[in-house]
């Protein structure tokens, strides 16, 4: 590759995603990774939903975000079984709905 010149810098290297410093140990973190690859999926159908709105290749392109989709969850509902639960999936807590009044005091 020849020398980058003053008016035309070479271009920068292409970043690339690293995978998670951490891997993935409960299925609460999982769920959220889940999460995240599920919205940018279905922002991604949503717009090709908008563009391609009068384009014969629109059944075409929509089912292949319906079928990312549906692989995304055959993957997360394979590692499921495979994970232990979560802090919040082993033990339940039931929410107050309301304030539990202070016992009043008996006069003697």
């Amino acid at each position: 590759m020849p020398p980058a010149s003053p008016c035309c810098p070479s271009p920068s290297p292409v970043a690339t995603p690293s995978p998670p410093s951490v891997p993935i140990t409960t299925r609460t973190e999982l769920r959220e990774h889940y999460k995240t690859i599920k919205d940018m999926i279905t922002e991604e159908r949503r717009l090709r939903e908008a563009v391609l709105a009068n384009s014969p290749k629109l059944k075409e392109k929509l089912r292949k975000c319906d079928d990312a989709l549906a692989s995304l969850t055959l993957i997360a509902n394979a590692l499921a079984t495979l994970l232990p639960a979560g802090e919040d999936e082993s033990i339940v807590i039931q929410t107050e709905l309301f304030p539990v009044p202070e016992p009043r005091r008996r006069y003697a």
